[in-house]
């Protein structure tokens, strides 16, 4: 007896191990269970007294977000959504733009305006987009009474000038147009050869990065508290520096940096697309003009502070000296393609704010406001004016 005592004794140790590690096991259990259960609570709590709206971030319904390899991004033909806070509906063609008559209709001065998100008026209701904006100068100016302006927005989320110079190439024939605008972005300068040999890289930093972006995207579209709370934190932390915006947004503003070999190469590999462009539309001999848009932190002093204490945004005053315009300016001159540079206008207009503003970063450095929308429209229209180029192809 004493034998089975002292054998049951010395392993004894044992049994309260394994209890000990099923309570932990347990305890775990039930913490998730109540972890899960707070954020089940919380979740509809704020959407009952908050709800957000998921297709803020919500391109999907839109955009085809993955093209096929060397295929560019394109819109997804009579789709609908409410992107960015306001409703966007894609047209047969694939088009943000009512029906657009194939061929195009007789009497119709037809402008085809390429662009990016800009074009595309992220942000603002088609109708105050500047291609409708200018549409409708067009059209109020007059003219000839039988003479219908046509301004078409080709303009599509996420793309650069490869994208411009593909559409140009591929569905630019379909639609006829009497003259192109192409919407050119700062964010448009960038090293287009080295994306392009990056784009496919499949290293295990690359697959996470990707991999939490995924779940982000998951979250932003079917959760309205990680919506409530990400909208906040992304602002406070850039305007605290617990994420380094600059950082961030760092290809947004490398155009308008002090100049350095990396920008000397997007500048290099930009103007190479820049007069692929040009040559593609006088292939056909349709007028090409390039629109070029200014960021907010090149309008003025102010704006610039602005950007560096709400967000700690690292630039000194290069921005103001607006030489990413001179360059392009020059391109033009030297390609005799005429040029509408809006910087100058949008440093005129103080009249309201010409950027958007939002609650994920507070201020937006890219795409203009309805009120920046009119302004470059009514540019638009007096140079289009003044360089004679509103009569149909061959009649000029």
């Amino acid at each position: 007896m004493s034998r089975l005592w002292s054998a049951w004794h010395n392993g004894a140790p044992e049994r309260p191990a394994k209890s000990s590690l099923k309570a932990l096991l347990e305890g775990l259990a039930l913490l998730t269970l109540a972890f899960l259960m707070t954020l089940l609570l919380l979740e509809g709590g704020v959407r009952l007294v908050r709800p957000q709206d998921p297709d803020v971030y919500n391109s999907e319904k839109f955009l085809r977000l993955y093209p096929a390899p060397g295929e560019p991004q394109t819109l997804v033909p009579n789709s609908v959504g409410n992107y960015s806070g306001v409703p966007v509906r894609i047209n047969s063609i694939g088009l943000r733009d009512r029906e657009v008559g194939v061929p195009k209709p007789a009497n119709v001065f037809r402008v085809l305006a390429i662009g990016d998100s800009v074009t595309f008026g992220f942000g603002v209701r088609v109708e105050e987009s500047y291609p409708k904006r200018l549409e409708t100068l067009l059209n109020a100016a007059g003219g000839s009474s039988t003479k219908r302006f046509e301004v078409i927005n080709a303009g599509v989320p996420a793309t650069g000038l490869v994208s411009y110079l593909q559409y140009l190439e591929t569905k630019g024939p379909l639609l006829e147009p009497d003259l192109v605008l192409v919407g050119i972005v700062l964010n448009d300068i960038m090293d287009y050869d080295a994306v392009s040999a990056g784009g496919n890289s499949q290293n295990r930093h690359s697959r996470l990065r990707q991999w939490l972006s995924e779940l982000n995207r998951a979250l932003l579209l079917h959760s309205h508290l990680y919506l409530l709370v990400y909208m906040r934190a992304k602002s406070i932390a850039y305007q605290t520096g617990a994420a380094d915006f600059s950082a961030a947004y760092e290809f947004d503003f490398l155009a308008v940096q002090p100049p350095s070999d990396r920008q000397e190469r997007a500048w290099k590999s930009s103007l190479t697309r820049l007069n692929q462009l040009v040559d593609a539309a006088r292939q056909p001999g349709v007028p090409l003009v390039l629109v070029v848009f200014p960021e907010e932190i090149q309008l003025n002093a102010r704006e610039l502070d602005l950007y560096r204490r709400t967000l700690r945004l690292t630039l000194d005053n290069s921005p103001l000296d607006g030489i990413p315009q001179r360059r392009l300016t020059e391109f033009a001159r030297v390609h005799q393609v005429p040029l509408v540079d809006l910087l100058p206008r949008f440093r005129e207009s103080h009249t309201s704010p010409l950027f958007l503003r939002n609650r994920a970063i507070s201020h937006d450095w890219v795409h203009p406001s309805p009120a920046g929308h009119a302004a470059a429209a009514e540019e638009i229209h007096a140079a289009l004016r003044r360089l004679e180029l509103l009569a149909p192809s061959g009649k000029r």
